[in-house]
């Protein structure tokens, strides 16, 4: 069959090349990136780990919420909880937000579902790509109201949010991360999060 079909076998190896260092500069850029979350945010992530640990323990809800492509890192967080992920185990109660509003188009759709659902000792996780978007610091809000505790993952110019936390809460802040690269990093420090709850729970390594 004529090679103008087949539009992809046209590009010439040489300029298939050229997109080589491009490639190459992404993935070192995240591997670095990763490398840092590792090294400089590793306390809070264990901090955070125990957190939801003790909340689950104590028969606690947790749930989740994020803005823009966040909200499928909140998603991804309540899944695994629920589902489990590595071992086989009961599921830990988590709700996301996100999931449970998907068909109301107002604005501060979160907090409404807080108030009715949620409890005292409950745990809200925030996962955040800036901005201290309304609808979060609101959720913020009611949770500081029925006396939740809170674990935020903050990015840039996330002051307004970081403020609605309360003493006892946990601020993850990612800020010094470029935006390309953050929903990579927050889905693997979930991931890790995940691991580090089923260690603590159910014990191994």
């Amino acid at each position: 069959m004529d090679q103008e079909y087949f539009p992809l076998a046209s590009i010439q190896s040489g300029e298939t090349n050229m997109l080589n260092p491009q490639v190459t500069k992404f993935y070192v850029q995240l591997v670095e990136d990763t490398m840092l979350v590792g090294d400089r945010l590793a306390p809070q992530i264990e901090q955070a780990a125990t957190m939801l640990a003790n909340a689950l323990i104590a028969g606690k809800t947790i749930y989740t919420c994020g803005q823009s492509n966040a909200g499928l890192i909140s998603q991804i967080l309540s899944d695994n909880l629920a589902l489990g992920t590595r071992i086989e185990r009961p599921g830990f109660p988590s709700i996301n937000l996100n999931q449970l509003t998907q068909n109301h188009s107002t604005e501060r759709r979160f907090a409404p579902m807080l108030l009715t659902h949620a409890h005292q000792s409950d745990l809200l996780v925030i996962i955040s790509r800036g901005g201290s978007d309304d609808d979060l610091v609101r959720s913020a809000e009611v949770a500081m109201d029925l006396g939740m505790s809170m674990i935020l993952f903050a990015h840039k110019s996330d002051a307004i949010l970081m403020e609605s936390l309360g003493y006892g809460d946990l601020c993850i802040d990612m800020s010094q991360f470029d935006e390309s690269l953050l929903s990579t990093l927050q889905f693997q420090a979930v991931e890790c999060l995940c691991s580090l709850i089923d260690q603590i729970i159910l014990g191994g390594s």
